[in-house]
């Protein structure tokens, strides 16, 4: 039989790990022989982390160095790496002869929680992300962290329309809804219509030259709100 057409340089390096892989097997077999072929070196992070810290990437990563790269896992290296809070998705390759290659996607920060934690973009809260950011800070009760994160987000679309950004939002344990928006403006909604009060808001602030002016606004009343305002202080003037 005429072997030679399957000696091509693929089917060689194919055969040779075919080989390699059988003395590995057969080794594990053969009491006292430590020998691991390609032994992997490297985990290479094909990514730059944002959010995760490289440290910890490398804590996880550390058990897999001297490992055989023939016999390793990419499932359960993949696993590991997602295990890390900040790591939303892990995609791991083999680089011959001895590396592993890491692609990762990270979560997207949000939002500070009860001031402490961050929620990601599930609503999930997480340990502080490495990178220092200037994040709203939203409070309520613990379980409800999804709900607030959700009603940040529509209240954040709806104050952004006069050019102001949400800084604060909290739920009381009884339902209530207060925000805090640009130069501090304290806003009570409530704990019903919250959104459809929350537009009338807007229009309050529209019908103003000089949002800086107000100090607090109360839209819990049925058909208007009530506004405090700052004291403004009197100059006086040196003839």
């Amino acid at each position: 039989m005429n072997l030679r057409p399957l000696l091509k340089p693929a089917g060689v390096g194919l055969v040779l790990i075919l080989l390699v892989s059988a003395l590995v097997v057969a080794g594990s077999k053969i009491g006292g022989m430590h020998w691991t072929p390609m032994p992997v070196e490297n985990v290479e992070l094909s990514t730059v982390l944002v959010y995760q810290s490289n440290e910890s990437f490398e804590v996880v990563a550390k058990p897999f160095i001297g490992k055989s790269l023939l016999t390793t896992d990419v499932d359960e290296v993949r696993e590991v790496i997602q295990s890390l809070p900040w790591i939303r998705s892990a995609a791991v390759g083999k680089k011959w002869p001895n590396s592993l290659v890491v692609d990762v996607t990270e979560y997207q920060p949000v939002a500070i929680w009860n001031g402490q934690r961050v929620l990601n973009s599930e609503g999930l809260a997480l340990e502080q992300p490495v990178v220092e950011m200037e994040l709203a800070t939203l409070n309520g009760p613990e379980q409800s962290a999804l709900e607030v994160m959700e009603h940040y987000l529509q209240f954040s679309r709806v104050i952004d329309s006069v050019d102001a950004q949400v800084k604060k939002v909290t739920l009381h344990s009884r339902g209530a809804w207060e925000l805090e928006i640009t130069y501090a403006i304290e806003i009570a909604l409530g704990d019903r219509n919250v959104l459809e009060r929350s537009r009338r808001v807007v229009d309050v602030i529209r019908a103003h030259d000089e949002i800086k002016t107000i100090k607090s606004i109360d839209a819990r009343y049925p058909n208007g709100v009530a506004i405090a305002y700052h004291e403004i202080e009197e100059i006086e003037v040196q003839q």
